[in-house]
Order: structure tokens, then sequence, then C-alpha cells
């Protein structure tokens, strides 16, 4: 909580402070769900997660209203970055994510995510995880995505790619089988589309020409750039066969992770005082 806050005049009118949070920071638990109650576990490249969820907490202890801790999945929508990143990335015929194939991938729509902001306004103070009710496999997810494109099933990264990527790679390498069964009864929200297997095709339904909304223009990826990615290629996945050697690899991941990495520092942790 900033000093400039604490000394305005008008912050005990602030009834309720929303401060997003990312749903990733949790552990790699395998297979496990995990809900709120699983202390989070930042990497260096985004310890300052934790600070920004203490601000909530400090609001509370100021005087102020409810602080409510928004720990969002990962965002897919026609104006995501993520979006663009991931159909560039399965074009060129590897995983979009590091990690193992059976590791669990948690995601959200840019719409359902809004929807939560606005469902946070009534909810009771403390941390709520906003993900899609079915967490995806990476193997499941990469076929989703390539389906969708008409491209044949991209390779999994190896291993060793994570560590090209340092603190954001093991970040990314995690299994995070997010839970959203503590928002859903306490705020009535729920996710319009179950996983990324409904969500996906959706996303690029919307990407067509005409469907562009507003929200585009403040975003580094627009409908427009994600229907010129997506628009070579139709039909169902195919199987791609063989493996990447190092060299090849090694630049694709590099570039791949490059671009993660200026994405995933536009969207730090924000408040939203309400």
């Amino acid at each position: 909580m900033g000093a400039a806050f604490r000394k305005h005049p008008g912050r005990r009118h602030v009834g309720r402070f929303v401060q997003e949070s990312f749903a990733p920071v949790y552990p790699d638990r395998a297979d496990a769900w995990i809900d709120e109650d699983v202390p989070i576990e930042p990497t260096r490249y985004n310890r300052t997660v934790a600070d920004a969820e203490a601000s909530a907490r400090r609001f509370a202890g100021m005087g102020g209203g409810g602080g409510v801790v928004l720990r969002f999945a990962a965002f897919y929508g026609p104006d995501a970055f993520q979006s663009l990143t991931m159909i560039e990335a399965v074009r060129k015929g590897f995983a979009p994510l590091p990690g193992r194939p059976d590791a669990f991938h948690s995601s959200v729509s840019h719409d359902d995510a809004a929807a939560a902001v606005v469902a946070a306004l009534g909810l009771p103070a403390g941390a709520y995880n906003v993900a899609d009710d079915e967490p995806l496999r990476r193997r499941d997810m990469a076929y989703v995505i390539a389906a969708g494109l008409g491209v044949a099933v991209p390779r999994p990264l190896p291993g060793w790619a994570a560590k090209l990527a340092g603190s954001l790679g093991e970040l990314m390498s995690r299994s995070g089988r997010i839970s959203n069964r503590k928002l859903r009864p306490a705020s009535g929200w729920a996710p319009r589309w179950p996983s990324l297997r409904e969500g996906w095709p959706a996303m690029l339904q919307a990407t067509q020409p005409g469907a562009e909304p507003a929200t585009a223009r403040r975003s580094n990826a627009s409908p427009s750039k994600i229907r010129h990615a997506a628009a070579s290629g139709c039909g169902a996945a195919r199987r791609r066969p063989g493996t990447y050697g190092p060299p090849r690899v090694l630049g694709r991941s590099l570039r791949a992770f490059q671009q993660l990495r200026r994405g995933y520092a536009q969207r730090m942790p924000r408040f939203i005082p309400v």
C-alpha cells in the first residue's frame, strides 16, 4: 500500500480494495488440485506478487473496507498477447509452454476474468482463484490449439529448455491444477467457457472480421494480429513426427521465452480501489 494512498483524505471512503495477483505463483503440485490454502511460492521473476497481495491485507488493517486478492490463471482472448504468442509458437511447430506434457495448465478468458472483478465487489475479504473449471494437461492444450489452427500437434520442448529462461522458465514449467471452488459459491461467478477446449474455438471465432472489441485498442495483441497469425491452415490437428535437436530448439526457445518475458512484464500486479 503506497504512502500516497495512506495519506489521502478520501481513503476511508474506499470500501473495497481489489488486488490483481497471479495464480501460477503456486508451487508445482503435479495432479493435485490447488486451492487458496496452498502457500504461494513466487520465483525471483515475480517475487513482488507477495508484496502486492500484502497490500490488500494492509488495507483492512488501516481501517478500510474489505481487501480482496484475485489470483488469475493464464489469460486468453482476442486481445491477449498470450494467445498471439501461443499461436505463433504452435504454428512454428513447438509447444507454447515449457514443462512436462502431463503437467496441468490453468487458464481463464479475458471476459470471464473481467466478470470476476465485478463479482469481487461483493466478496468477503480474502484470496480467490480465478480459473476455468477444467485445467488441461499441456499435451491436451497443445492439441486444442493446433486443432483450431489446422496444424500439426507441436512437439513438447525438451526438459532443459526451461532453464534458458531462468526463473520465468521455472515458473511457467510448473503443473498448476488451479481450483475455482471457493470463488464460485461465494460470488455466484462461473466461467462462460468451462475450459480452453471450449473457449479457444470461441476465441478464434471472435477474431473474425467485424468482431474486434474496444479493448483491442489498449493491447499489443489485437484480434487482427491474432487473425493474421491463425489465418493459414485448416482442418484437424495432425501428429508431427520426430524430435528437435538442441541447436534448432535453442534459438526457437530463446525467442519464445523472450516474447513471454516482454509480455508478462506489461501485466505486473496492480490494485484496483473501488
